[in-house]
């Protein structure tokens, strides 16, 4: 398992201010790789504000959960995400 988090930033100009947004960028991959079959990665990133949201809908290792687990939280992750990029 490879999990990475950075902490990129934003800065937004709006009503003659100006605001800096803190964002939290997570990757995970799953899968065998590209000599023995497929790899998936992921990426999704989410206001810094939005982190308390997805503890509470239960999201963790997704080692740790079951498959239906995984696909009630993707709808959820998805609406929380401020961005969100998968490669195969």
């Amino acid at each position: 398992m490879c999990n990475h988090i950075f902490k990129p930033f934003y800065i937004i100009y709006k009503y003659g201010y100006f605001a800096i947004i803190m964002l939290s960028l997570g990757i995970d991959e799953a899968g065998r790789g590209p000599c023995v079959g497929s790899l998936f990665i992921v990426g999704a990133m989410f206001k810094e504000k939005d982190l308390g949201k997805l503890k509470s809908i239960g999201v963790k290792d997704s080692k740790l959960l079951t498959h239906k687990k995984r696909v009630e939280l993707e709808k959820e992750i998805k609406k929380i995400a401020n961005k969100l990029k998968s490669l195969k």
